[in-house]
């Protein structure tokens, strides 16, 4: 059927009321212990079921010297208590890093990066991570346990895992195309916080702000008229909240804009085509603000059409 006039009617819109260990772990050292039930290896060997265990009462330490003269930035350290031996791990230690005065530790200069009193356990296999400052290295590190619990009279640490200080940037992909090539797309692109030991992190890793931006706005050339058989008619509204913004933003080609009335539904738009024609489809787009279209985007709606304007078929 042909029409001369369409007249789209809007009705009553609803309202809104840590870390991959392995990846940075210390790998070639040697080690000693004060005294030696099990063997100060066992707390190195990556094995819960074992731990190295004191052959007397704390205070006991086990250092661990870094191989071929290299030195160590640490970054963090975890101490996990033993299998069936929780009160016998380390209620209070001090960890220091070693710098040789001579050949091996024996003279090392000793510091003190961390020290922690009245650690409390809640059973065997818990760990405990301690985050360290500074970026010194270091040729080996003593944990010196001076304190564990009250009913044992040995200490006992199923695991002591060192871990490199790493350095943690943003890795940028290329952007996405853009998804429209006018009236206002958007890209993608990704953005991963990577560390020096390329493992990929949370984004706060790398920095407490904001991470470099994953969307943006692109194609926002305005595009040629939308609108079909409307992009030639005469057009007119029962309202309209702002000037610039009446009926003819309902074809313009871009999604940033859209037609708003200054008041509540019902409301209607008449496009005035000029001459009958046929008129076989109707699409309808809300626009990109979520929290507007979603309070404000019609419900229902009814299209009118008419050959002289006067009378009109629903």
């Amino acid at each position: 059927m042909l029409f001369r006039a369409v007249v789209l009617c809007l009705f009553l819109a609803s309202s809104v009321g840590y870390i991959p260990l392995a990846a940075a772990q210390l790998a070639n050292y040697t080690c000693r212990a004060s005294s030696n039930s099990n063997d100060c290896s066992k707390a190195l060997d990556g094995n819960l079921t074992s731990a190295w265990v004191s052959s007397g009462a704390p205070p006991q330490w086990v250092e661990v010297e870094i191989s071929g003269e290299e030195f160590f930035r640490l970054g963090t350290y975890m101490l996990t208590a033993g299998a069936a031996l929780a009160d016998a791990a380390p209620r209070a230690w001090k960890l220091e890093g070693l710098m040789p005065r001579s050949e091996g530790l024996s003279d090392a200069t000793r510091v003190t990066l961390d020290e922690v009193s009245a650690q409390s356990w809640r059973g065997e296999g818990q760990s405990v991570l301690r985050e360290l400052v500074g970026l010194q290295a270091y040729r080996g590190f003593r944990l010196t346990v001076q304190e564990v619990g009250a009913s044992s009279a040995v200490v006992a640490l199923a695991e002591l895992q060192l871990l490199r200080k790493e350095s943690y940037n943003f890795a940028l992909g290329d952007w996405s195309p853009c998804s429209v090539t006018c009236g206002g797309g958007t890209q993608q692109r990704q953005v991963t916080c990577k560390g020096s030991d390329g493992v990929s992190y949370n984004d706060g890793r790398c920095s407490p702000e904001d991470p470099p931006a994953r969307t943006r706005s692109c194609g926002i050339a305005i595009c040629g008229c939308r609108g079909g058989l409307a992009c030639d008619a005469e057009c007119s509204e029962s309202s309209r909240s702002h000037p610039q913004l009446g009926c003819r933003s309902l074809i313009d080609g871009l999604t940033v804009t859209a037609w708003t009335s200054s008041g509540p539904a019902p409301q209607w738009l008449q496009f005035d085509l000029g001459e009958p024609k046929e008129v076989v489809a109707l699409s309808v787009t809300v626009g990109l603000c979520a929290r507007c279209y979603l309070a404000q985007a019609p419900k229902s709606l009814s299209l009118l059409a008419s050959v002289s304007t006067t009378t009109w078929i629903d």
